[in-house]
Order: C-alpha cells, then structure tokens, then sequence
C-alpha cells in the first residue's frame, strides 16, 4: 500500500534537507511507516525515541536509561524479527546518514546477530530499505500477519 503523496513528499523534504542525526531519525520514521504499510503486524522493535530527540543532555539521560534497562551499545536501529528467505532469524536494520560510519560497537552487533542468523543491513536509502524488505521476504514467500 503506497504511502499518501503528502506524507511521501514531506518526508521527501526533510530526506532532503536534513544532515547526520537529522536524516537518520528522517529515513527511520519514514522507512518504519513504509514496512507497516507493506506488511501490517509485522513483529519488530525500534530504537528511535531513545536516539534522536531532545538535547544533548536529555539524549544522555535516556542513554543511560536504556542502558539500566538492559540495552546493548550497538544495538541495530530497528530489529524486525520475523523469518525469511532461507529461514533467516529476522532483520537487522542500521540506518546511516549519507556518509555516516558504523562504530566499533555496531560492528561487534552486527557480526554476533550474524552468527545466530539475521539479515544486517545499513540503510541510507528507503530504495535501499525497500529492496532489504523484497530480497529478506519475497512475497510469495511469507505472510508476515503470522498466516504462514
């Protein structure tokens, strides 16, 4: 189900505008609004509101809290568990600004979700999201509603 052209061509404007942390909370809202057009019900945690709003001193704070809560530095944006092509565990998503880099840390994650078999993609594009969605479930594959 496409997306309506006035949300589409205002998140086009802040893809466009934005820069660094700006266009990563831009590309995720937008990209989390698409797999749930695509694929409503589809099992999956973000990490979005812990990230990107507020100051400085408010996104430490809520770091810290995400780290008593048991988070792990590293952890991929959006995580969509739900199996795939060649029975994969799920979907690891980290969205990346134009020229954004991974840390040593995200690598660390990256490789152990690997190891127990989901899919790690970086994003930088909804094209690029879109097509991790086509290439980890084909859609004659698998309903993701859980009707499998």
């Amino acid at each position: 189900m496409p997306t309506s052209p006035v949300s589409r061509a205002s998140a086009d404007r802040v893809l466009t505008s934005a820069t660094g942390d700006e266009y990563e909370e831009a590309l995720h809202r937008r990209c989390v609004k698409h797999l749930d057009q695509r694929y409503p019900g589809t099992p999956r945690q973000g990490t979005i509101g812990i990230k990107y709003a507020g100051t400085d001193q408010q996104r430490k704070v809520r770091g810290y809290m995400a780290k008593l809560a048991g988070n792990t530095k590293g952890w991929p944006d959006l995580l969509i568990c739900k199996r795939g092509k060649r029975n994969r565990a799920g979907l690891a998503i980290e969205f990346k600004s134009r020229d954004g880099k991974q840390s040593a840390e995200q690598r660390a994650v990256q490789k152990q979700l690997e190891e127990e078999g989901f899919t790690y993609s970086i994003v930088r594009t909804m094209e690029t999201f879109d097509a991790e969605l086509t290439r980890h479930w084909p859609a004659a594959e698998v309903d993701l509603r859980g009707n499998n």
